[in-house]
């Protein structure tokens, strides 16, 4: 009886706990992200870096047909002007388009791309770091690959529409959870309640308070009170359980003088 009751206690515990411990990591996690495309994201049409190590900073522009054009270039420039990288840039909205990171290495500074918007249907995600003569693709690191999944979580072909829904449901849902495991448990301890074992009358003496000619809580009880009322009409007399009774007339008699 005891391991059951450990065993609910438990699970009980486990329900109570899991949403929010998975509603909190969740949140962070979102957190996370933001956090991070604040550090590495390139928010301007104009950033610079230093990308071939030549202790002078290079520059990174973005170039657009026109204001309200969704096409144009991306390029990372010295400044003499020549080119050392450029790749054709999409813009649809601020969560639709070709997200742009930077991240200083340890050792060389890495251009970090994401984006959905290519004409063939792949996503082109790739991160570039100079090899002494050009920017050339290398495999993403740990934190490269951060930086991606960050940009995939903000943008619309990626994990945008999730995480605003997960932003806006987080709370009523935890709510109406919480409100229903609270009936659920209140139900299930009711029904535990009537479940459980009743202490057996006792046979041998019955100490429940009972009117005047009381009231049978076991056979043997009864049948010895059936017989002395019977036998002792308007005397005083045990009825056998452990209790005196007096019958009606007895009561409205007055007592016999010695």
């Amino acid at each position: 009886m005891s391991k059951k009751i450990t065993l609910v206690t438990v699970l009980t515990s486990l329900l109570f706990v899991a949403p929010a411990l998975l509603a909190f990591w969740l949140s962070s996690v979102d957190k996370r992200y933001d956090d991070v495309l604040d550090i590495y994201e390139c928010p301007r049409d104009v950033c610079a870096a230093d990308f071939n190590g030549d202790g002078i900073s290079q520059r990174l522009i973005v170039n657009r047909e026109s204001p309200s054009s969704v096409e144009g270039s991306v390029s990372v420039t010295r400044n003499n002007g020549q080119e050392l990288l450029r790749l054709p840039y999409r813009h649809i909205d601020n969560t639709l388009r070709m997200h742009i990171g930077i991240r200083g290495g340890s050792t060389k500074t890495h251009l970090i791309i994401y984006d959905q918007l290519k004409g063939d249907g792949r996503t082109f995600n790739t991160v570039f770091e100079w090899d002494g003569e050009k920017m050339a693709q290398v495999p993403p690191s740990e934190d490269d690959q951060e930086v991606l999944y960050a940009m995939a979580a903000r943008d619309d072909a990626g994990g945008f529409n999730k995480w605003v829904l997960f932003r806006i449901s987080k709370t009523p849902v935890l709510l109406c959870y919480y409100s229903l495991f609270g009936v659920m448990l209140w139900k299930f301890r009711q029904s535990s309640f009537h479940l459980l074992p009743q202490n057996p009358p006792n046979r041998e003496r019955d100490t429940t308070p009972t009117s005047i000619f009381g009231e049978e809580r076991t056979k043997e009880c009864y049948v010895k009170k059936l017989k002395a009322k019977i036998a002792f009409m308007g005397r005083t007399k045990s009825d056998g359980c452990g209790r005196l009774y007096k019958s009606p007339d007895a009561l409205h008699r007055s007592p016999a003088r010695p």
